[in-house]
């Protein structure tokens, strides 16, 4: 029987406590994230109780900010947004502490994000034999599933294995995932799409014409598409589009920036230098204390059975 590795995204588990219902401790100081990250740690292990489980973070600062300064900008477009974010930010910290008191084995990298991490990380279980679940509501981690590995969404329960990739993403492989998401742009990242070009266009580039490239060797070699050239009809009714994106250097420039910034497979990669693996160490008594002092009565009830499972 194969082992098992379940490798969790902790800022997207985390933002989605933050973002439940208001939890604060008598002095007013907010806990949702920190009560909601712990109760979804114990179902993963209660679900897996032979399972490897580890968590991974994201650096403050990340490369991809560097190179598109904008990057993620539109998270704190609004006041409640600039709050929430403010409020995880304080409980980052006492999450890190709560799960090391369980015994998970965290990690985070200089200058990375966790999706960098993971398939480095993953990929280092799966050539020691194990199988791998990746754990997040981010979609860009679906370019990560293989043989041995899924995307698994605990937020809204949804699982995605290499049997139904296609189904669910509409793309063969997960390089035409990443190609996909380049021409059409991710807005919770905000990072903007080649113009004119949606999902259904992006998708019919990719898949009935080989891709930018392709098509972009063809614009060079026969000059503009003509009307009806395409078989496919949204190709056609996005012609003009398509003329105006393989003739711009600054869109295919764009769209290569747009690729780079996506691609967690082969995209930048932090040194061993770089890594910050912290070993959990279970404290039963510590975590007992962690949990009054935040006045976690619903955990406090059934701390014998947190014993047993961590």
């Amino acid at each position: 029987m194969a082992k098992h590795a379940i490798v969790v995204d902790g800022n997207s588990l985390g933002y989605a406590a933050q973002n439940s219902r208001p939890l604060k401790t008598g002095d007013g100081q907010p806990v949702q994230a920190i009560f909601g990250m712990l109760r979804t740690i114990k179902n993963i292990r209660e679900n897996n109780p032979r399972s490897k489980i580890i968590i991974l973070w994201d650096s403050p600062k990340d490369w991809r900010s560097i190179e598109f300064p904008d990057y993620k900008a539109n998270r704190e477009s609004t006041d409640e947004l600039k709050q929430m974010r403010k409020e995880f930010k304080v409980q980052r910290p006492q999450i890190i502490r709560a799960l090391f008191y369980l015994g998970i084995d965290q990690l985070k990298a200089t200058g990375f994000e966790a999706d960098d991490l993971a398939w480095v990380l993953g990929e280092r279980l799966i050539k020691k034999g194990f199988k791998i679940d990746f754990l997040t509501a981010d979609q860009d981690w679906l370019q990560l599933v293989t043989e041995d590995s899924q995307w698994v969404d605990p937020i809204n329960n949804r699982t995605v294995t290499i049997d139904t990739f296609e189904e669910f993403t509409g793309c063969r492989d997960w390089q035409d995932f990443i190609e996909v998401k380049a021409l059409k742009g991710d807005k919770s990242d905000n990072i903007g799409g080649i113009p004119g070009i949606g999902e259904k266009t992006a998708l019919a580039i990719v898949t009935d014409e080989g891709g930018v490239a392709e098509l972009c060797r063809k614009y060079d070699e026969n000059g503009e598409f003509q009307k009806g050239c395409f078989a496919n009809a949204t190709l056609n009714r996005a012609r003009n589009k398509i003329n105006a994106m393989c003739g711009d250097k600054s869109l295919i420039d764009a769209f290569n920036l747009n690729y780079r910034l996506m691609d967690l497979r082969d995209g930048p990669k932090p040194s061993k230098g770089d890594m910050n693996i912290t070993k959990g160490h279970r404290d039963a008594a510590k975590f007992r204390e962690f949990c009054e002092d935040r006045q976690f009565k619903t955990i406090l009830k059934e701390i014998s059975m947190w014993d047993s499972l961590f």
